[in-house]
């Protein structure tokens, strides 16, 4: 007698093998074989339903029923392919939906969940993960690590030769962007070299980002000088005799 059978919905039907019927009186015994089909609790899953009948030449009948159970217990396959990407702090994070293939279902229904890992401007990264569903609830995930990093250092902005006057020549004379973090710091040392009549400085400006990613520039000042000196303690004009000894304090 052919046995029940269970069999993915991948897999072949197997083909029908009939009975054999006995008959205490006839020696040959027909067998008919009528087919249904029941529908299963999803789209893949259902039961085919073989009736097997043996009648012999005076109508009596015997019967015969075997079931042949289609479901899908496989979960959707997540195909070789790229997991782990990166991108630069300023860049927009894409979705990069993977590719997957069920045993049965052409379409697959994919969903995704992010955990992000990521503080401040600075290096991190985001989980996300992808959920394949087939019609018959069979689920299989697939996980995706994006990182995120700051390697693009600030850009200065400043002109690179300027006059200052001697005493007032502190300060920064320059501005200074990032991609990613909103605030820059810039920090200046300087070099008192010759040249002109107060000289001149070279000032190295450093900037750095939130991500101490950093970049110098240079600025040479030269020191001017167009104020006059400004006399004090001058003597008053006065008037003295031919004879008498004076004496004038020199101004400062």
């Amino acid at each position: 007698m052919p046995e029940n059978l269970t069999i993915e919905c991948s897999d072949e039907v197997p083909a029908v093998q009939y009975p054999v019927a006995e008959d205490n009186c006839d020696e040959d015994v027909n067998v008919e074989l009528t087919v249904e089909t029941q529908d299963g609790e999803c789209e893949n899953e259902y039961t085919i339903i073989r009736i097997f009948r043996a009648f012999d030449n005076c109508g009596n009948q015997a019967m015969y029923v075997q079931y042949v159970y289609v479901v899908d217990t496989t979960a959707p396959v997540f195909n070789e392919q790229q997991s782990a990407f990166s991108f630069e702090c300023d860049e927009e994070v894409p979705y990069v939906v993977p590719s997957v293939s069920d045993n049965c279902d052409e379409e697959v229904e994919l969903s995704y969940t992010d955990v992000n890992n990521i503080t401040g401007t600075c290096t991190g990264s985001i989980t996300r993960t992808w959920t394949a569903e087939d019609n018959c609830g069979n689920v299989s995930a697939f996980v995706q690590t994006l990182s995120v990093y700051d390697e693009t250092a600030p850009v200065i902005t400043g002109t690179i030769e300027i006059h200052a006057p001697c005493n007032n020549y502190e300060g920064i004379f320059v501005t200074a962007t990032d991609n990613c973090s909103e605030e820059v710091s810039i920090d200046y040392s300087d070099e008192l070299v010759s040249g002109g009549c107060q000289g001149r400085i070279i000032r190295t400006y450093t900037a750095t980002d939130e991500c101490q990613n950093t970049t110098t520039f240079v600025q040479i000042i030269t020191l001017t000088d167009e104020v006059a000196p400004v006399a004090s303690g001058v003597t008053a004009d006065f008037t003295v005799e031919c004879g008498v000894d004076y004496a004038i304090e020199a101004p400062s």
